[in-house]
């Protein structure tokens, strides 16, 4: 895994998916963004916390 810095936030890129193939390989969980906040909507905040949970469910199994 490897963390990425930008003004914004942190990408988190993740060796695994890469290696499937699966490309950009960024750790959608571990990737924060301080500025997501203030630039989107109340319904979609919303919305990717319920993404960011369901995808947290799978990564369990």
């Amino acid at each position: 895994m490897k963390s990425v810095s930008l003004l914004d936030g942190h990408i988190v890129l993740f060796r695994r998916l890469a290696e499937r193939g699966h490309y950009p390989a960024i750790d959608v969980l571990a990737t924060l963004s301080r500025v997501f906040p203030v630039v989107t909507s109340h319904e979609h905040r919303q919305l990717a916390a319920i993404l960011r949970r369901r995808l947290a469910l799978y990564q369990e199994v």
